[in-house]
């Protein structure tokens, strides 16, 4: 399939890695860019046997905001921070939103059992298929027609959920949204947001916060912002900004 299309550069994750995609590539001239998000030690061990197999490695990249990129700094390849964004593409269903809660987790948190014991109408909703005590279960694919649904969304969990993708769709497409952080990751919130939103200027009107951040959204964490950036980090400065353009056209237009 690959000798069909030609490409220069693979991108794939690690865990879609066969056999015979590595030994296609260490026999051909297409690079690889691959997405580590998750990877244990162990395996980042492993994905650096690659470059020993004939794989041109470009680079790593992780969808992990709290992922040390200098973490080993003997490490054969480089891994780069690549965050998430809203998906503009995904269908959405606008609607008059009940007066029910959506609380959004993988597992049942202190946070969540408070929810149920308040007896406000809500559904627990689960990312994980393997997870207890949830309504149902549900993905990023189906959230985006049932986000409005709600009259207000919740996210309950660590950073691996609040800096996700469905952080920042619900942002788009929620009536309202609040983060509920476990206790132990309150600091990694709080850090998440000093990372992607920008404080707004001395004196600026602040009233209304939730457009701002739409519009900061918009601006920095699309799906154009992301292939930008993978762009420049394979040194196609000219094509990353086309892709900018691009979103200039398509996401900024008034």
């Amino acid at each position: 399939m690959l000798d069909s299309f030609g490409p220069d550069v693979l991108v794939s994750h690690y865990k879609f890695l066969t056999n015979d995609i590595v030994k296609y590539l260490s026999q051909s001239k297409v690079s690889l860019a691959l997405n580590t998000t998750g990877a244990t030690q162990a395996e980042l061990i492993g994905i650096e046997n690659l470059i020993d197999q004939g794989v041109d490695l470009k680079f790593g990249f992780s969808n992990d905001f709290k992922f040390n990129t200098k973490s080993d700094p003997n490490r054969k390849f480089k891994i780069h921070r690549l965050l998430p964004a809203a998906d503009l593409f995904l269908a959405k269903a606008p609607r008059k939103p009940k007066e029910i809660v959506g609380v959004l987790g993988v597992d049942v948190t202190q946070e969540m059992e408070e929810i149920v014991n308040s007896k406000k109408p809500h559904h627990l909703m689960s990312l994980s298929t393997g997870s207890n005590g949830f309504d149902f279960n549900t993905n990023l694919a189906e959230l985006s027609e049932i986000l409005s649904f709600y009259s207000k969304i919740l996210i309950c969990g660590d950073h691996r959920l609040f800096s996700s993708q469905l952080f920042f769709d619900a942002c788009l497409n929620a009536h309202s949204l609040e983060v509920l952080p476990t206790e132990e990751s309150k600091p990694a919130w709080a850090e998440f947001l000093e990372v992607i939103f920008e404080e707004p200027p001395e004196g600026e009107d602040a009233s209304d916060m939730t457009s701002k951040i739409k519009n900061q959204i918009l601006k920095n964490h699309t799906p154009f912002n992301r292939s930008a950036k993978m762009l420049k980090l394979l040194g196609d400065n000219e094509s990353a900004e086309k892709m900018e353009k691009m979103r200039n056209e398509v996401v900024m237009q008034p």
